[in-house]
C-alpha cells in the first residue's frame, strides 16, 4: 500500500455558502437578491451572443491560476471585446494585428471545425495536415495571406492570433 502525503489539509465546512467583496471605483457592489427558480429558468433561455461591447479579462494582479487566501484584493483590468486589439497578443500576426478580437469571433471563418482544431492543438506544430489546411482556410477567409519565410506572417503566428482570440468567446 502506498503511503500518503502527511501534509495536514484544512477544509473548512459551512453552512452559508463562501461570500465575496466585488468592489468597483472603490465602492462594494452589492449583492442582488434572486429568486433562484425564476432565474435558473430565464437563465437556461438565453441565447449566447458575442456582443461587442460585453467586457472581458485582459490582465490581473495575481498570475491566473494562483490559490489566493480569501479576503485577498485582485485588481481586474476589463475591456469591451470590441476594443481588444489583435496586436496586444504575443506572435500575433501582422495581417491581424490591426484587427479587434472581435472581428475575428464575429467573422465565419471561426467556424466549430476550426475552434476544435485550436482547442485540440494549442501549439502549431502539433497539427496534422488535414488540420493545418482547415486553420489556413480559416485564415485566408479573413483575407490573410501565410508567407512561411516571415515569422511575423506564417501559420505559427495565424495559429496563435486565433487561438488567444478564442479566449474571449462566449
Amino acid at each position: 500500500m502506498a503511503e500518503l502525503n502527511k501534509a495536514k489539509v484544512f477544509i473548512e465546512v459551512s453552512d452559508k455558502p463562501v461570500t465575496s467583496t466585488v468592489v468597483r471605483s472603490g465602492k462594494a457592489v452589492p449583492v442582488a437578491a434572486v429568486n433562484a427558480a425564476l432565474s435558473n429558468d430565464w437563465v437556461g433561455r438565453i441565447v449566447p451572443e458575442q456582443p461587442q461591447d460585453q467586457a472581458h479579462v485582459v490582465s490581473q494582479s495575481i498570475v491566473a491560476g494562483s490559490v489566493i487566501p480569501k479576503g485577498t484584493v485582485v485588481d481586474l483590468v476589463l475591456a469591451p471585446v470590441g476594443e481588444v486589439p489583435v496586436f496586444i497578443f504575443q506572435g500575433a500576426h501582422a495581417d491581424l494585428a490591426q484587427r479587434t478580437v472581435y472581428n475575428l469571433l464575429a467573422s465565419d471563418a471561426l467556424d466549430e471545425q476550426v475552434i476544435e482544431v485550436l482547442t485540440k492543438r494549442p501549439r502549431p506544430e502539433e497539427v496534422s495536415d488535414e488540420e493545418r489546411r482547415v486553420v489556413t482556410a480559416a485564415l485566408q477567409q479573413l483575407d490573410i495571406q501565410l508567407d512561411e519565410g516571415d515569422p511575423t506572417r506564417n501559420y505559427a503566428a495565424g495559429h496563435a492570433t486565433l487561438r488567444n482570440a478564442l479566449a474571449f468567446k462566449v
